[in-house]
């Protein structure tokens, strides 16, 4: 039996365009790392999985369940997209009993270890690094649901690291490690979107961070 092989046949089996297509639209893209590719160590040349029910059904197979598995996934936002993850889980037999909550609810039942799997979105917000969203990953955190030790260990050096090039290099250990591991499903980056008058000179920034001094007339 192989919690690899069930991670990954997850991943498989969640079909990311069709979520960005349908659902998400605008400027969103398919990621395959976990965090903004514009923050500041944030490596996109991580191991990919493509969408592909048959590999999924059959790591599956491989890992003990042939005829799947029932998973608690809690959520508390973007609801139309928690039910397109728990469709695409059930084509391979992955039944999601979806807990969608308040905030409130969601935070206690993840600081009680009650939330063995979570959906959940943030935004970039300009948050310049890595550092500053991986709770994700560092030891403490109870976002941290997997615990990997190594993992743990690079983000521990990283964050006081001062040398760029150091730092940036230990996020994307980090990275490809948690996608070498299948620790998480990522699935998109949110739609930036902005209306602006025929008159005014405006260049939508990268960071999502509207910086009102850089904008002129025409």
């Amino acid at each position: 039996m192989s919690l690899l092989s069930v991670r990954q046949a997850r991943i498989h089996a969640v079909n990311n365009q069709a979520i960005v297509d349908h659902l998400v639209g605008g400027s969103s893209v398919v990621i395959n790392s976990l965090f903004y590719d514009g923050m500041f160590g944030c490596t996109q040349d991580v191991t990919t999985y493509d969408y592909n029910v048959e590999k999924a059904k059959k790591l599956l197979a491989d890992a003990g369940y042939p005829d799947g598995f029932e998973l608690d996934l809690w959520a508390n936002r973007d609801k139309p997209v928690t039910e397109a993850v728990a469709a695409d889980l059930s084509k391979v037999g992955i039944k999601s009993n979806i807990n969608y909550v308040k905030l409130s609810a969601f935070s206690k039942a993840r600081a009680a270890e009650e939330a063995p799997s979570m959906h959940g979105t943030w935004g970039y917000y300009a948050t310049p690094a890595v550092g500053a969203t991986t709770h994700h990953l560092a030891a403490g955190p109870n976002l941290n649901l997997n615990r990997d030790p190594q993992l743990e260990a690079l983000l521990d050096a990283a964050l006081p690291t001062i040398d760029d090039e150091e730092r940036a290099d230990l996020y994307a250990q980090a990275l490809k490690l948690s996608a070498d591991m299948a620790y998480h499903v990522p699935i998109y980056r949110f739609s930036e979107n902005y209306v602006a008058g025929k008159d005014v000179a405006f260049t939508p920034p990268s960071d999502g961070l509207v910086r009102l001094n850089e904008i002129t007339w025409k």
